[in-house]
């Protein structure tokens, strides 16, 4: 059997065995429902505490809006022409998350799999960085793109982890500081 067979057969297999898994994820869409919906709710909840915290510093009345949307958002930051390219934002940085499950599907330092503590942290850090420094160099687009990444491998630490089975109810800072230690985190054995 040559090469060219057998490699068709390993991939078919392997399609055949995950398919399951990637429906129910929409791994081939290039968006994840829960990654999604967990990065829209933290840029939302973020920007909406940066905005509010502006309007009160300079004095300027804050409504806070009934559902937050994209575009509630917009109008209470007092920036309703920026909604779409708000939006559009979001779902940059969205699919750049998404990305990540396609791009580094078996690459457990991506997901926080294996016990991958310290090269998941790496990842962030570094991340952490590009993203600065691309909004410094005003490179927005860059920026999105590598913070959806960060986030796809943040968020995993938690669905991969017994972080919150263990009661840990804050966030673990650890993983954003490149110099703070990452012990034991899985509890007492």
């Amino acid at each position: 059997m040559g090469l060219l067979v057998r490699t068709s057969i390993s991939f078919l297999l392997m399609v055949f065995l995950i398919q399951s898994w990637t429906l129910a994820f929409k791994f081939f869409t290039f968006r994840s429902v829960t990654h999604e919906a967990i990065t829209r709710v933290a840029i939302l909840e973020t920007t909406f505490d940066l905005c509010k915290s502006q309007a009160l510093r300079e004095g300027r009345n804050f409504e806070t809006p009934n559902l937050l949307t994209e575009e509630s958002l917009a109008a209470a930051c007092s920036s309703a022409a920026s909604a779409k390219a708000f939006k559009r934002s979001i779902e940059k940085i969205n699919g750049r998350n998404a990305w990540v499950d396609v791009r580094h599907v078996s690459d457990p330092k991506y997901h926080f799999d294996d016990e991958s503590f310290l090269r998941g942290r790496e990842l962030i850090t570094s991340g952490v960085r590009i993203v600065k420094a691309s909004v410094k160099q005003q490179s927005y687009e860059a920026a999105r793109a590598k913070l959806g990444e960060v986030l796809h491998t943040l968020q995993d630490f938690y669905s991969h982890s017994n972080w919150i089975e263990l009661g840990n109810r804050r966030p673990f800072s650890n993983l954003i500081k490149p110099s703070s230690p990452i012990d034991n985190i899985a509890g007492k054995t």
